[in-house]
C-alpha cells in the first residue's frame, strides 16, 4: 500500500512540473513576438561542410593507417600468434 501512495505522490509531482512547463511554454510563446523562420544562410552552411569534409578525410587517413600493418601481415604467411604478438606491442606502445 505505501508503495501505491509513494508511486501516486511522484505521479502528481511529475504532471504538475509537466502542466507548469507547459503553461509557461504557452506565455511566453504567446507574449514574445519572435518566430523561427526557415531562412538558411548557405555561406555558413558551405563554410561548415568544408569544414567537416576535411575532418572526415582525416579520419580515413588515420584509420587506414592505423590498420594498414595489421590488414598486410594478416594476408601474407605470419600465422595469427604472431598477429596477436604485434597487436599486444602495439597497444602498450601507446
Amino acid at each position: 500500500m505505501f508503495w501505491l501512495i509513494l508511486d501516486l505522490e511522484y505521479g502528481l509531482l511529475l504532471y504538475t512540473l509537466l502542466l507548469r512547463d507547459g503553461i509557461s511554454s504557452l506565455v511566453l510563446f504567446i507574449r514574445i513576438k519572435w518566430y523561427p523562420s526557415i531562412k538558411i544562410d548557405f555561406y555558413r552552411m558551405k563554410n561548415y561542410f568544408t569544414f567537416s569534409i576535411w575532418v572526415l578525410i582525416a579520419g580515413i587517413i588515420d584509420f587506414i593507417g592505423n590498420n594498414y600493418l595489421s590488414t598486410m601481415m594478416g594476408k601474407k604467411i605470419f600465422f595469427c600468434q604472431n598477429l596477436a604478438y604485434m597487436g599486444r606491442e602495439i597497444k602498450y606502445r601507446k
